[in-house]
């Protein structure tokens, strides 16, 4: 890290904590406090990661690191993903397109964003979990597809298995979103044994 990253990096967590510390609140009744992303029930996590993501700076530089391990088209779903441009239902609604539910065909519990899909959904979280079993990398977490796409760089791997999880991961990405079409287009239910299985066959070849 630059010097010049380090002095923004540091700006950049002042600034979020300064946001989201708690407040004291004081009225007619008990004094209480309230922290910087209330949005009326309290503290949560949900609420957390929207605060942050409304206030964190965006970064300009930050350019996906392409993997030539991989077939194009999977680098470049990857990248789309990372975009949030890929057609999941709530980038749909968002562009006006007229769609039945804007909810997770996977879980049908919450939005179907990009990262919901990718990372939150419960199917995902539990397919990662068994990548980082199988990987042998300690459970895999992230708040974004631009973290699962960087997660090689803080393993300490030797460079080239630090492509190779990379891989691993694009080919995740890739197969999470293979398994969503085939449940939404073609109504096949989703295994996670055999998604799982896909992903270590497509990750050795």
């Amino acid at each position: 890290m630059t010097g010049r990253q380090f002095v923004h990096a540091k700006l950049s967590v002042l600034f979020i904590y300064e946001k989201a510390k708690a407040k004291v609140v004081l009225g007619g009744g008990p004094d209480h406090l309230v922290w910087g992303f209330d949005h009326g029930d309290g503290f949560s996590v949900r609420d957390l990661k929207k605060g942050l993501d409304d206030i964190k700076p965006p970064n300009g530089n930050y350019v996906m690191e392409w993997n030539n391990w991989v077939p194009k088209k999977v680098g470049i779903h990857a990248w789309r993903a990372e975009m949030g441009i890929i057609p999941v239902l709530f980038e749909l609604v968002k562009r006006g397109i007229s769609v039945r539910t804007a909810v997770c065909p996977i879980c049908e519990d919450e939005l179907e964003s990009a990262e919901h899909l990718m990372i939150l959904c419960v199917f995902a979280q539990t397919l990662w979990s068994a990548i980082s079993s199988w990987c042998k990398v300690p459970s895999i977490f992230a708040f974004s597809v631009k973290d699962l796409l960087g997660l090689h760089r803080f393993l300490h791997f030797p460079k080239t298995k630090a492509k190779a999880f990379n891989a691993v991961c694009m080919t995740t990405i890739w197969c999470i979103w293979r398994s969503r079409n085939a449940l939404v287009f073609e109504g096949k239910l989703i295994n996670l044994n055999n998604v799982v299985g896909e992903i270590k066959v497509l990750s050795f070849m």
